[in-house]
């Protein structure tokens, strides 16, 4: 083990996923992303705003893997929740996507369930019993850019998950992130990062 770092707060904290630039871009070149839930959000992530979820989603953003480590302040921290209804959610698989020409746009892929999810300024449908979502987030300041609902459990009557840390990737084309559901089927869906499309 060449170095622990550990961040979270007083209530359930899970980092579930870790995605790096690898040089990709020349902006964020050196970048780490984390994801993971949260019941209750911790302090040294500097978060704003109220949520009532029960579990909120977690995604965040240091500029590198040594200033991680060495105690610098993260860049940003986004929380994945609803300001009145108890969801659960959280980000399993995250993944940094770009091209040289832009600055990486940050894509999270998690499940959710018990209410409807506010990813940004974006709201989506209830999730009844397990729904899976993906958003991208801009790089540079953690906006949300798009999100979208992947995996309907209301409206297929399965409900969604997602196997691990890798069921989200960077493609030449965007992204492609994967899931299963109860119903049997396994699912791979691929994105164009610029607009959730």
């Amino acid at each position: 083990v060449e170095a622990v770092w550990t961040v979270g707060g007083p209530g359930d904290d899970v980092w579930l996923a870790a995605a790096v630039n690898g040089g990709a871009t020349s902006a964020d070149r050196e970048s780490i992303v984390l994801a993971g839930r949260t019941s209750q959000r911790p302090a040294a992530l500097s978060p704003i705003g109220h949520s009532s979820a029960a579990q909120e989603g977690m995604v965040v953003l240091y500029d590198s893997l040594d200033a991680m480590l060495a105690g610098a302040t993260h860049r940003w921290a986004t929380f994945i929740g609803h300001p009145v209804d108890n969801v659960h959610a959280e980000v399993t698989a995250t993944a940094v996507v770009a091209d040289q020409s832009v600055s990486p746009v940050i894509v999270a892929h998690g499940l959710y369930h018990s209410g409807r999810l506010q990813v940004g300024g974006i709201e989506l449908p209830d999730g009844g019993a397990g729904s899976v979502f993906m958003a991208g987030m801009s790089s540079v300041d953690g906006s949300v850019l798009w999100a979208t609902v992947v995996h309907d459990a209301t409206a297929s009557g399965a409900v969604g998950t997602i196997a691990g840390a890798a069921a989200a990737s960077p493609t030449p084309a965007g992204a492609a992130v994967c899931l299963s559901s109860t119903d049997g089927r396994s699912t791979v869906v691929l994105v164009d990062v610029n607009d959730g499309s």
